[in-house]
């Protein structure tokens, strides 16, 4: 089925995420998935306590899916929650939204996995750990539209089988038919499972049940469920050297590819200097899937920056009460300013934070900030250097006897 033109020309001219999530909710949403018997289920809150997961009501109904939860994050809210589509970050990588929502809304696709090489991140709110944006963009579209299947964040904590139980839990909540087909493998299939070998738990827990729902409920075929994998802490922590994340990775390859009628799609969100042909070697079935890079020099992440700077400059005039016919920062420092930063979210936050709460004017903020930019180096994936440039230049010039001094070397 071809995409709606409505929806066609919301990403074509390259609408906000609010009104495209708004067009895509009239064509794509699906019904939301309520157990019977959960009148109050409206009260309950997305985000429990610990303690309100295990021992709350709402898991009652399937209680041997709890052998799951002893594997669960503690820090699972953190990792359920979507980037806000209010937030000025939602609205940038439009050219990747909309590839995303075109594979995402075409019932025709070749691939059931998509796999985004890109380095922007984003910190969780306790700063404890990192989170692909596009991962976290994507968990809020497909809550809105009611496709959200799970989110899995891998790191090197975790081994094949702590992955897969989460994948478990989370599916199983956002899918009471499939809640219910786990549950019996679990309480009375095979109440071992859990014991056995990864690979069968795969078999048993995600393949087997979700035939059963491709079968009985042919609407998840044309509105398939969302499941995001985000590989960012791997790139960090060094830990994709370690093997579970292939093997996991390959599992899912290996079900995408022999089950292409699937309710299930699959998004991979990794930094570009974890490429998809370094993960995967022994498959039974190679690797397909479609692919989209964003790099710090492509034209589109120069217009994010830009469009964040703006977004960030507007804020400090009004705090600042800056003469509104002004132009300020003028054309030619906004492009120097876009030019060095050269699409880092962080150095664009850094920049605006430096010219708001600088101790000076902002107008003085903004000659010293290019000041400091001056001969700095385009950086790549290899060598993202640039951002340190800026901050030596900062620093060569507070005087020695500042009492920022011993601070700053203290923080580093």
């Amino acid at each position: 089925m071809p995409i709606p033109p409505e929806l066609q020309a919301a990403l074509d001219v390259n609408l906000s995420t609010q009104e495209v999530i708004d067009t895509l909710c009239k064509y794509y949403s699906i019904p939301r998935q309520v157990d019977s018997g959960d009148e109050d289920e409206d009260k309950y809150d997305p985000y429990p306590s610990w303690r309100e997961i295990w021992e709350g009501e709402h898991w009652s109904t399937w209680k041997p899916l709890g052998k799951c939860l002893r594997y669960y994050p503690r820090d699972w809210r953190c990792f359920q929650r979507p980037l806000d589509s209010s937030n000025p970050l939602a609205n940038i990588r439009r050219t990747l939204r909309g590839r995303i929502i075109t594979w995402l809304c075409n019932t025709q696709r070749e691939q059931n996995m998509f796999w985004i090489l890109d380095p922007l991140v984003l910190w969780s709110d306790n700063a404890r750990f990192v989170a692909s944006y596009t991962a976290r963009t994507f968990m809020g579209i497909s809550k809105k539209t009611n496709q959200f299947g799970a989110y899995l964040h891998l790191d090197g904590s975790h081994t094949l089988s702590n992955a897969i139980h989460n994948l478990v839990v989370a599916l199983a909540e956002a899918c009471p038919q499939y809640r219910s087909l786990v549950t019996r493998a679990l309480a009375l299939d095979d109440p071992m499972i859990l014991e056995k070998t990864a690979h069968l738990q795969f078999k048993k827990l995600i393949i087997e049940p979700w035939e059963a729902v491709r079968v009985s409920h042919p609407h998840y075929l044309s509105k398939p469920l969302l499941i995001m994998i985000d590989m960012f802490s791997f790139c960090i922590e060094r830990g994709y050297q370690r093997n579970y994340h292939r093997e996991l990775i390959g599992l899912i390859n290996d079900y995408a590819q022999s089950h292409q009628n699937s309710p299930l799609l699959w998004i991979f969100c990794t930094h570009p200097a974890l490429h998809p042909s370094q993960i995967l070697d022994k498959a039974v079935h190679p690797l397909q899937c479609a692919l989209s890079s964003v790099s710090l020099n492509d034209p589109e992440a120069h217009r994010d920056t830009r469009y964040l700077l703006n977004e960030g400059f507007h804020r400090i005039r009004h705090r600042h009460n800056i003469d509104n016919t002004q132009m300020w920062p003028s054309e030619e420092q906004l492009s120097r300013l876009t030019s060095a930063i050269c699409g880092t979210l962080y150095f664009t936050n850094a920049v605006l934070n430096f010219v708001d709460c600088g101790g000076s004017n902002p107008q003085d903020q903004v000659d010293a900030c290019l000041k400091y930019m001056d001969g700095i180096p385009e950086p790549s994936v290899s060598e993202p250097f640039h951002m340190d440039y800026f901050y030596r230049q900062f620093i060569s010039d507070i005087p020695p006897t500042s009492n920022l001094m011993p601070y700053t070397f203290w923080k580093s």
